[in-house]
């Protein structure tokens, strides 16, 4: 083969051979998993993790998701009945006094007795008109407590904005028979927003314990809402705070005729007694017991109703100071 005939083989050799290195190098690269920006992005973790993270998000399926908090419960606020002392800018924070009445009554008319201490003393009188449901149900009443006790945090978070008035973090409570129940089971659940109750003649009461003997076996009995405070966490988001409860004074009121069996449910006898004033005491041993601060009030020959002595008793409560208390 001449020369002609060598250079020609040999340029068709090369072309060849560089084909072949082509075609090896793009069926390489064509086998290599794709890859977007934002896995390049994370790998190298400068700067710009969350914009790719995003970014793998949305394009990824396998990719997990962003996740962002639910929404907290919103509570509506109760209809309120509400006076205003005249020295109330002068005298900020102002001391707010929540008014619970009883079944079938409404906040204004309950309130009423109130006004003119609410004026001597200062006190932001809140008076809500609640739709209490049957009290006689325990399950209905530990669902329907828990919802009117923060539906009453939402009424009282409206008063600075409302009022254009600043307000003391602690609130005081006073409550007839169902509000009497409202009033110490709000304690119960949220004491960090309480100062003192007055709890006049409540038919039905939530002791502060998660365990106590019930049956007399000796053992220790799971004891859940609305008896006692096992599934508080639950129900409540928290267990209870007995460290913060014997900050809340109480004064626990009932007529000493108010004994009559067949005025308040059975399902509470095994805790705390058969009547309004059997259930008194035992839930001021409970609270003692636990070394809380609460005082016991018999009102002799009073039946179940609010007196003029029982409105004296809790605005002395009330308006006392700590030292007196003490």
């Amino acid at each position: 083969m001449d020369a002609a005939g060598q250079q020609v083989k040999l340029k068709i050799l090369v072309v060849a051979l560089s084909a072949l290195i082509v075609c090896v190098y793009f069926n390489w690269d064509s086998a290599l998993p794709s890859a977007t920006e934002s896995q390049f992005v994370l790998s190298g973790g400068s700067g710009g993790a969350p914009r790719a993270a995003a970014h793998l998000s949305s394009e990824h399926p396998s990719a997990p998701s962003v996740h962002t908090a639910a929404p907290l419960p919103q509570y509506k606020p109760f209809a309120a009945y509400t006076y205003v002392p005249t020295t109330a800018s002068a005298h900020q924070p102002l001391q707010v006094l929540v008014a619970l009445h009883g079944m079938g009554g409404e906040g204004k008319g309950f309130a009423a007795p109130l006004i003119k201490e609410a004026e001597r003393n200062g006190w932001l009188l809140v008076a809500p008109t609640i739709p209490y449901g049957d009290w006689h149900n325990p399950d209905q009443v530990a669902q329907e407590d828990v919802e009117i006790a923060q539906r009453l945090i939402a009424t009282i978070d409206l008063l600075s904005e409302q009022m254009h008035l600043a307000v003391k973090p602690q609130v005081h409570l006073i409550g007839f028979s169902r509000g009497a129940q409202v009033a110490h089971r709000f304690a119960l659940f949220f004491p960090d927003h309480v100062d003192r109750v007055v709890a006049f003649s409540a038919g039905t009461y939530t002791l502060p314990f998660r365990t106590r003997d019930i049956d007399g076996d000796g053992q220790a009995d799971m004891i859940v809402l609305p008896y006692g405070a096992a599934d508080m966490n639950k129900r409540v988001g928290h267990p209870i705070n007995p460290i913060r409860l014997k900050q809340v004074r109480f004064l626990i009121g009932v007529g000493g005729s108010d004994n009559v069996a067949n005025d308040v449910p059975r399902q509470w006898d095994a805790y705390v007694g058969k009547t309004r004033l059997e259930r008194a005491h035992a839930f001021v041993d409970a609270l003692k017991s636990q070394g809380m601060h609460c005082t016991l009030q018999v009102f002799p020959g009073v039946g179940h109703e609010v007196t003029n002595a029982m409105w004296t008793q809790a605005v002395q409560f009330l308006s006392s100071s700590d030292l007196q208390l003490n």
